[in-house]
């Protein structure tokens, strides 16, 4: 526990009486009084302060040298509580820095990808809790592949991040591979649906949004927001055009959202929006946040940095959606979009539980797998043989190079969350685009928790 006592009080101890009788003998051996006196006070202050543990200054002048510092002097130097604040300040830089190193350490491990299996991720320093606003992130490196560059600019999260992560060079869970086909073969609700369906529906599709400084602050209300964690989306908000409000449906679905803000530096998730326009409020059943400047692991992970970002059973918002400008890179770069999908899944099982990258699994499931696990298309399939072009090629090579997590129950056939149909105008992503061409029995799964 630190020493209350006010500074000016641990700096200002009286020289005891008794010194002056010492004085004659200072006399004699031709020391002036004025010199004693102040060596002995120095000295007094000196244990004072090593007694209260206040911080000594190495740098003084000698006393010897006749040049001392009054008493006045030494109070109006920095406070004990000011030191503190500056050390605390430089640890936060210290773990910032080391976060930042080990993340790019992940990437450099990432680009050989190893055949022995995962490898454990080392145990994160306690993040710092900076109260202001993070800016986002900035473009990394990403692990390296023999055709085509990994990733796309814009993206947030590290290039050590799960988010950004390749499945390419992963192992394979040969049983569980096995389990999956026979499974999704079976299941009623995928009954002649052997292929991903990617959910561009109106009324049941994601409303994304990336704000920038030009665009107004919303801010949220109801459901979960009372969190701490979440304060600040009540508070300070986040950008978003006044037009993505339209976009919410007003029946009894999801309404989900995902808002992606470059400037506080951080992706909102919500559902069951119900914005108003005329207090730029929506009024929501739950909410999440990410903080771009994090790993993109919800606090309660284990392996997360950053204890601030929160979201329902750990999702990744980010991975939700697929957006117009990653999209339009990739089918420009002939590249995925970069990133891991969440995917909404037939059903789960609840036995099976949760793995990495989720923190929380739905309940009375009995179908296959758990939450979090992950899938991939195989590497050696060649996906323009298929017949794939333009968006629908980017989506499956997403799939290909950095596969999807399973992360909700879909209530139907399983499936990949668009935004609304206008988003996508002038491409061939439609809900059927991979019709034909991948099915389920071209799917492997990645041994469960696996990043790489």
């Amino acid at each position: 526990m630190l020493d209350q006592t006010p500074s000016r009080g641990r700096h200002s101890a009286r020289v005891p009486p008794s010194i002056s009788h010492r004085a004659p003998a200072r006399r004699r051996l031709g020391i002036p009084m004025s010199v004693a006196l102040t060596a002995v006070t120095a000295a007094l202050l000196l244990a004072v302060a090593v007694l209260y543990g206040a911080p000594a200054d190495t740098r003084q002048p000698a006393v010897a040298a006749g040049v001392s510092q009054s008493l006045e002097e030494a109070g109006k130097s920095s406070s004990w509580k000011e030191r503190r604040a500056e050390r605390v300040k430089e640890r936060r830089a210290r773990i910032e820095a080391r976060a930042a190193a080990r993340a790019e350490a992940r990437a450099s491990a990432s680009a050989t990808p190893s055949p022995a299996g995962p490898v454990a991720e080392a145990a994160p320093e306690p993040a710092a809790q900076a109260p202001a606003p993070v800016a986002p992130a900035q473009q990394g490196s990403t692990a390296a592949s023999t055709v085509r560059p990994a990733g796309q600019s814009g993206l947030p999260y590290g290039a050590g991040s799960f988010f950004r992560s390749r499945v390419t060079g992963a192992p394979v869970d040969a049983a569980r591979t096995s389990q999956f086909r026979a499974f999704m073969a079976s299941h009623p609700d995928q009954a002649g649906i052997d292929w991903p369906k990617i959910n561009v529906n109106p009324d049941w599709a994601m409303s994304y949004h990336v704000g920038t400084a030009n665009d107004p602050v919303w801010r949220l209300a109801g459901g979960n927001t009372s969190d701490p964690r979440l304060a600040v989306l009540r508070t300070q908000g986040f950008h978003m055009a006044d037009s993505v409000a339209d976009s919410f449906p007003t029946g009894d679905q999801d309404r989900p959202g995902v808002m992606v803000d470059t400037v506080f530096g951080y992706t909102v998730q919500f559902a069951d929006a119900v914005p108003n326009k005329a207090t730029r409020t929506i009024t929501v059943s739950n909410a999440g946040i990410m903080w771009h400047g994090s790993n993109g692991l919800d606090g309660r992970n284990p392996a997360s940095d950053d204890e601030r970002n929160f979201t329902s059973r750990g999702r990744i918002p980010d991975a939700m959606v697929i957006r117009r400008d990653q999209l339009d890179q990739a089918i420009a770069n002939g590249t995925g979009l970069g990133h891991v999908l969440h995917l909404f899944f037939v059903e789960t099982n609840t036995a099976d539980g949760v793995v990495h990258p989720m923190t929380g699994a739905e309940g009375d499931k009995a179908g296959w797998g758990a939450e979090g696990e992950r899938i991939r298309i195989r590497p050696d399939l060649d996906l323009e043989a298929r017949g794939l072009t333009g968006a629908a090629l980017a989506i499956a090579r997403t799939l290909q190079e950095h596969g999807a997590y399973i992360g909700d129950n879909s209530g139907s056939s399983t499936q990949i969350k668009a935004s609304q149909p206008h988003h996508y105008s002038g491409t061939n992503l439609t809900t059927d685009a991979l019709k034909g061409k991948i099915s389920w029995a071209d799917f492997e799964v990645i041994p469960r928790g696996w990043q790489g």
